[in-house]
């Protein structure tokens, strides 16, 4: 197996997210292999240009994953990936701030970010510490309460939580059926599993209880929504002349509201002015108008969606 690779989840919805994100991988980390997880039907030529990046192939994963859909769990086809060793997972709604590799990942077959999340007394933020799950988390993991039905073994008093959309991985060490097991539990339309985040949270952190592997983290992500205040040397200018000492990348997780102004904006332009670089004059208006009229158009669909749905409820 080869070293190592870099694997990218995204939809049609924030495809322009992945341009950016790559351009970022492709200015700190040369030419690591790049994979794009697709959840659905959409051309990915153009970010081609950037080189050494690929569709993967859903045919690699095992038999009883294909097919996976919902929000964010096509994410977990690179934990199957059998070309490459380790892998860094990243969603597309983040921009890399230095090279991610100087992050300490190898001691531990997984690495995650700890921040938003605390330790046991609640006084420090989550910064390689194991403790007992604290409730607040469960909006963004699973429910203590079901999980303890759901495996009476899982010990809620020694977890590391962590954002599923950054994390350095070892290939081939998560067990298919069980990650099966818990997407049927998900699509039962129960509160178990708060989507990709709650399910990759109990199998990492149930692997490590068990011995089968190990997990460690630290905060390495900058929040999209953080007070500029809080990093006040983060900037578009530190970041490009790789004098910005902070953390290793930034992650909005969905930041983007119609008419207001995108936190940190700035840096996201300094990469999209760098990717559109590398191709035609036209490349970017034409994008432009596209997003735009895909946008109105799922807005459209959604609408309608509610207006049925309301008569149906109000024959």
């Amino acid at each position: 197996m080869k070293d190592l690779a870099i694997y990218v989840c995204c939809y049609s919805g924030d495809y322009h997210r992945a341009k950016i994100l790559c351009e970022s991988i492709r200015f700190f980390c040369n030419q690591v292999p790049i994979f794009l997880i697709k959840d659905g039907k959409f051309s990915t030529l153009q970010i081609h240009r950037l080189g050494n990046i690929y569709e993967f192939e859903e045919s690699d994963v095992p038999e009883q994953l294909k097919g996976l859909r919902g929000w964010g769990l096509r994410k977990i086809f690179a934990f199957f990936q059998r070309d490459y060793e380790r892998f860094l997972y990243l969603d597309a709604d983040i921009v890399l701030l230095k090279n991610p590799f100087i992050i300490p990942f190898k001691k531990f077959d997984f690495y995650v970010d700890t921040s938003g999340f605390k330790d046991l007394d609640g006084s420090i933020p989550g910064i390689r510490f194991r403790g007992s799950f604290p409730i607040a988390a469960a909006r963004y993991t699973f429910d203590p309460i079901g999980i303890g039905l759901f495996d009476p073994q899982f010990d809620l008093k020694n977890v590391l939580l962590f954002n599923s959309g950054h994390i350095f991985g070892k290939s081939g060490l998560l067990d298919a059926d069980t990650v099966k097991n818990c997407v049927e539990e998900l699509n039962k339309g129960g509160n178990l599993f708060f989507w990709d985040g709650g399910i990759l949270n109990y199998l990492l952190n149930k692997g490590h209880q068990e011995g089968r592997f190990t997990i460690g983290g630290e905060c390495f992500r900058i929040f999209g929504s953080d007070p500029p205040e809080k990093w006040p040397t983060l900037t578009a200018k530190s970041v490009l002349d790789g004098t910005f000492q902070g953390r290793t990348l930034i992650h909005w997780a969905g930041p983007s509201k119609r008419g207001k102004e995108i936190p940190y904006g700035p840096i996201l332009k300094a990469f999209q002015t760098l990717y559109y670089r590398r191709l035609h004059p036209f490349a970017y208006p034409l994008d432009v108008a596209h997003l735009t009229l895909a946008t109105r158009f799922r807005e459209m669909v959604q609408r309608l969606r509610r207006v049925r749905s309301a008569f149906r409820r109000n024959p």
